[in-house]
């Protein structure tokens, strides 16, 4: 990501306008605020098994994607430890803790366990968030308490974005410290063995983003 950082100044730097970043299936590394302005995500008939499976997963990865930024104080509060410490926890009172952790995979029921210590109300996990560090974590954690789950942006979480829903079921808010500027979302038809029909594909999938952002069926021009 630094290099591809480097090379968009670059390309700058030689009068470019405007970069377009052609990003991987699958990895998001190169939608983090750190190297793009905004992102246009794509989906398509490929990424389900049924039409209510793409829905599905196409709205839970625009809400991924659209996490809201922190406040001003958590953002005040967890300021000095950041890019210091691989998890922080936040009291009640606002003082800030790092946990002695050189990285919080395969931590989950030790992290969720001295969140419950603490009674913490923040926990910042300063890199990435794994499938695996989301089940154990809300599994361990007790129930009925009030949390928010910081990460630096979305594209830190290695997980399917389906998996997110389980810190919402459980009552936690996930926050980030800065939001990715999602500009359009555009779909495609296309699946094997038969494409899905425009006039049904693209109104359902449009529906169901709830007109948060535009829309676009880049093969059929709707």
């Amino acid at each position: 990501l630094a290099e591809l950082r480097a090379t968009i100044e670059r390309v700058a730097a030689h009068g470019a306008q405007q970069v377009l970043v052609d990003g991987a299936i699958n990895r998001l590394g190169s939608a983090s605020p750190r190297v793009s302005d905004g992102v246009v995500m794509a989906t398509g008939g490929m990424v389900g098994d049924t039409l209510d499976e793409v829905v599905d997963t196409t709205r839970a990865t625009l809400d991924m994607l659209s996490l809201p930024a922190v406040g001003d104080d958590v953002r005040a509060q967890l300021e000095r430890h950041l890019g210091a410490a691989r998890a922080v926890t936040v009291g009640a009172d606002g003082e800030a803790t790092p946990l002695e952790l050189t990285t919080v995979i395969g931590e989950g029921i030790a992290v969720a366990r001295e969140v419950a210590r603490r009674k913490a109300a923040t926990l910042f996990v300063g890199g990435a968030l794994t499938e695996e560090f989301v089940d154990d974590f809300t599994r361990v954690l007790p129930p009925r308490r009030e949390l928010r789950v910081v990460v630096r942006d979305a594209t830190v979480l290695v997980m399917p974005a389906t998996a997110v829903s389980r810190f919402a079921r459980r009552g936690i808010a996930l926050e980030v410290l800065c939001a990715l500027r999602v500009l359009a979302v555009t779909v495609n038809p296309f699946r094997v063995p038969q494409p899905y029909r425009p006039r049904i594909f693209f109104p359902a999938v449009a529906e169901a983003l709830g007109g948060r952002v535009p829309v676009f069926d880049v093969v059929n021009g709707l």
